[in-house]
């Protein structure tokens, strides 16, 4: 059993194109985890297994790859670079004690970059920037330090440097014990930077950080000593220069990260939430009872749902038991495996700081359930995730699929906390909910080549509602005679409009008896029926009050029947005299974009019947905040990526409703009659 002191965990994390999977393969070749480094472009990474990710060249999915060192344990966390698949990348996050952001030296910085970033930052993990791809066209080494000192501080400091960029580099050195045969030019920068690392790292310790200034320099073992102390506290963000694919700085970076980057006990304790809500510390205690978290899962054909574990405190042996948090039910860690890619290796035991992996749990465990040896006293709070803001609705292609695709999508949605399935209670539709039309096609890609479900999609229904804005009286005479008995119902109604969400309301206004009481229930259930089917387009039908003033009735023909017909169509004689209108709903919209994208964001907006609410700017960045109707935005993400280059991101939720406009109404009712008939009145 390694000790504590020696698990290091790191989440690879960035844009797509950064390099992040190369860096990972040329990690894993490093450490002899393989004998051959494999490439993107031919689809032969450890990290990158899945059919999709090797067919578009880009990663979708996190990817754990565990590394057995010499006094411990290395985890590299590689995570996607499309925005739409950051989950993976917070997720990831959460269970790490660095966040290495990967950034082409080829490319400008990414808005993404800066997100994940920030996303680290609020993670509280120790922060390392990797620049790939050294021998990129144009790439140069003064401009890309002057821009990254801009995005992301002073504390930016390189410890690898190259010998120059572009397609004729040949060489990286390391800062801190710069190769002998380094030239002299190297050398002297080399030594700048180190001075200035020098006077980051001691800001950690007060009393090293005197001694340094009195004495101008700190001898190299106390500065090593401080150096992973230093990182955890964010004092310094140490910058590698590395190109995965020729090899060049990978061994100084894999070499920094065993020396430097900070253990799970180094990083500290982790803040958790006790069961009466009460803050705690859950120090990385070997010796206390196990406690682990979950971040991830994923399915697997031949062995089903695998959960990924990152261990708290305490050990866990491959007989042990734990207690799933939703049932309290006591069940076996079955197959503890580490893990590499899409292998998994089974062990006997493992401790504080290693991810570990089980499967064939009869209960499924979920993304953010904090699992316990005893019952539980605490859980790990998990990372608040970016919202779907795009909707489809979906059809399996072939009939016998339909009981299939719920299921086949629910263990899809387990393995991402942003993609989301649901039954739209208004238009009944199924519909499927991510960050982007790309996110949900990925997934739907997946539910077909896993369990061959093949679907439909398209826009979802708008979820309109119908009230009115005058008052009005309606009539109905039900009179039906076809021999024998007859049926036999009069109603007269009157309708009004209430404050918006205070719903229907049902009001018996009958005098002298001329409607007997045994026949209101069947006239009111007749009403009722129009608030679920609506009157003018179909839709439902909400803040209405109609009372019931007037009838006849007949001692022989009337019957329950004949009442809940006529108040049925009484209602709607008054509903379309009462100034009916349309309400759709309209959506509170928050835009995050580069700030030269402003003008074109807010004039865009404006074309959708959007409303500004509030412009800000965060550094470089603008924040945009509208109301915008959902029928404007249903392919928004679309949009925005084209005007932004791919560079916005957005994120939206209900707002209000409110009356569509008059043009657009009369389309939306003319195209509903289309469908089902002008005919208002039904028997």
């Amino acid at each position: 059993m390694a000790q504590i002191a020696d698990v290091r965990t790191l989440a690879l994390i960035g844009a797509a194109d950064a390099g992040k999977t190369s860096l990972a393969e040329a990690l894993a070749h490093e450490f002899g985890a393989i004998n051959r480094k494999g490439t993107v472009a031919d689809g032969s990474t450890v990290s990158d297994y899945e059919a999709e990710e090797k067919e578009k060249k880009h990663s979708f999915q996190l990817s754990v790859l565990h590394f057995p060192r010499k006094n411990g344990f290395l985890e590299v966390l590689d995570t996607p670079g499309y925005q739409e698949f950051a989950a993976d990348g917070i997720a990831a996050l959460a269970v790490s004690e660095s966040g290495v952001l990967c950034i082409s030296a080829a490319s400008p910085i990414p808005f993404h970059a800066r997100t994940m970033w920030a996303r680290a930052e609020a993670s509280g993990v120790a922060r390392a920037i990797v620049v790939t791809k050294l021998d990129g066209q144009n790439a140069d080494f003064d401009d890309l330090l002057t821009s990254l000192l801009a995005t992301f501080g002073d504390r930016c400091v390189p410890v690898t440097i190259p010998d120059q960029l572009g397609p004729k580099v040949s060489k990286v050195i390391s800062v801190i014990r710069p190769e002998s045969d380094a030239n002299a030019a190297m050398k002297d920068r080399a030594a700048g930077f180190l001075a200035t690392f020098t006077e980051r790292v001691v800001e950690a310790d007060e009393k090293l950080m005197e001694a340094y200034l009195d004495a101008g320099s700190i001898p190299q073992d106390q500065l090593d000593r401080i150096i992973p102390k230093a990182l955890a506290a964010g004092s310094v963000f140490p910058v590698f220069f590395v190109d995965s694919i020729s090899g060049h700085g990978v061994a100084e970076f894999a070499h920094f990260v065993e020396a430097y980057f900070p253990t799970h006990r180094e990083h500290g304790a982790v803040l958790a939430e006790t069961t009466d809500k009460k803050e705690i510390h859950i120090e990385p205690d070997p010796a206390a009872p196990f406690a682990g978290f979950v971040f991830k899962t994923v399915h697997d054909k031949a062995v089903g749902e695998i959960q990924y574990v990152k261990i708290l405190r305490g050990q866990l042996t491959a007989d042990a038991s734990f207690i799933e948090p939703h049932h309290n039910k006591t069940e076996k860690a079955s197959g503890l495996s580490t893990i590499f890619g899409k292998d998994r290796k089974t062990i006997d035991a493992a401790g504080p700081g290693q991810i570990v992996s089980f499967a064939k749990l009869p209960v499924p465990l979920h993304f953010g359930d904090t699992i316990h040896a005893h019952a539980a006293q605490f859980h790990i709070k998990p990372p608040e995730f970016p919202r779907p803001t795009v909707a489809l609705a979906v059809d399996p292609k072939r009939r016998e699929d339909e009981q299939k695709i719920s299921e086949s999508l629910r263990k899809i949605t387990s393995e991402d906390p942003t993609f989301h399935t649901r039954r739209d209670p208004t238009t009944h539709e199924f519909v499927v909910e991510g960050l982007s039309e790309l996110h949900i096609q990925i997934h739907l890609h997946q539910l077909h080549r896993r369990y061959g479900v093949e679907v439909v999609t398209r826009l979802p229904k708008i979820a309109y509602k119908e009230t009115i804005r005058g008052k009005a009286d309606g009539h109905y005479r039900h009179k039906k005679q076809s021999g024998g008995r007859g049926q036999f119902g009069e109603v007269y109604c009157r309708i009004e409009p209430r404050e918006r969400g205070a719903g229907f309301e049902f009001i018996d206004d009958i005098v002298g008896g001329s409607i007997p009481r045994q026949y209101l229930p069947p006239i009111e259930k007749g009403m009722r029926s129009v608030l679920e089917h609506g009157v003018v387009a179909g839709c439902q039908v909400i803040d209405i009050a109609v009372a019931v003033y007037e009838g006849k009735f007949h001692e022989v023909d009337s019957d329950g029947i004949s009442f809940e017909i006529a108040g049925r169509n009484a209602l709607k004689d008054a509903f379309m005299k009462a100034k009916p209108i349309l309400l759709e709903p309209v959506m509170n919209l928050t835009i995050a974009v580069p700030g030269h994208f402003m003008g074109a964001i807010t004039g865009d907006l404006n074309s959708r019947r959007g409303r500004i609410m509030g412009m800000d700017t965060v550094g470089d960045q603008a924040i945009v905040k509208a109301l915008v109707p959902l029928k404007e935005i249903q392919q928004y993400s679309t949009q925005l990526r084209s005007v932004t280059a791919g560079e916005g991101t957005f994120s939206m939720e209900f707002d209000h409703y409110d009356q569509v406009p008059a043009p657009l109404q009369e389309l939306i009712v003319a195209e509903w009659q289309k469908e089902h008939g002008h005919k208002v009145v039904e028997e």
